[in-house]
């Protein structure tokens, strides 16, 4: 089996590869981005710089196989591309809802009932666990959840999207967003 196929087998099952070289020189290789590509990071004598910098380069597959005879590479582990990002959400984590939540329902094709915006109507709720690109959420007293849509809810951030400010001694609520391009708060 020549080494790109190795290659592809891992990325078919979507795993990295991570490669080591006879001068102990690593290189991930990530994405394949079209029949005769996959993307890979430079080469680096430690593992750690090769994994954080994937995906920097691309190389063809009949160069793959002449650099692996060439330079004894060996795939020494495969990575789950998980295993490069954060956390994501834990179970009762407080989130908020997107304010076009309405139109990324729309964009699913589905249709925003009542019932789900009974949970959004408080602007947030609390993390259950993910769905196959979907999340189940409880409402504010964890009673009641609903699936929704994962780009529908953002982390929570206790910094309030309003500002109240105060001119000539009126004071009025405006978005945190207009504020700041106003230039009246950093």
């Amino acid at each position: 089996m020549e080494f790109s196929e190795k290659l592809i087998k891992n990325w078919e099952c979507g795993l990295y590869s991570l490669v080591e070289n006879n001068t102990s020189e690593y290189r991930l290789f990530s994405t394949m981005y079209s029949d005769t590509h996959f993307r890979h990071s430079s080469v680096w004598s430690v593992e750690k710089n090769a994994i954080n910098y994937a995906g920097h380069y691309d190389i063809s597959l009949s160069v793959i196989d002449s650099n692996a005879k060439l330079h004894g590479w060996k795939i020494v582990r495969t990575i789950h591309p998980s295993e490069l990002m954060g956390k994501g959400f834990v179970e009762g984590q407080k989130i908020a809802f997107r304010k076009d939540i309405e139109k990324i329902f729309e964009k699913h094709g589905r249709n925003m009932y009542s019932s789900d915006k009974n949970i959004v109507k408080d602007g947030y709720g609390y993390f259950e666990k993910y769905l196959l690109g979907e999340c189940e959420i409880y409402n504010k007293d964890k009673f009641v959840s609903k699936v929704f849509p994962i780009e529908a809810i953002r982390p929570f951030s206790e910094e309030s999207d309003t500002v109240e400010i105060t001119v000539e001694g009126k004071t009025k609520t405006i978005s945190r967003m207009s504020a700041k391009e106003l230039n009246l708060i950093d």
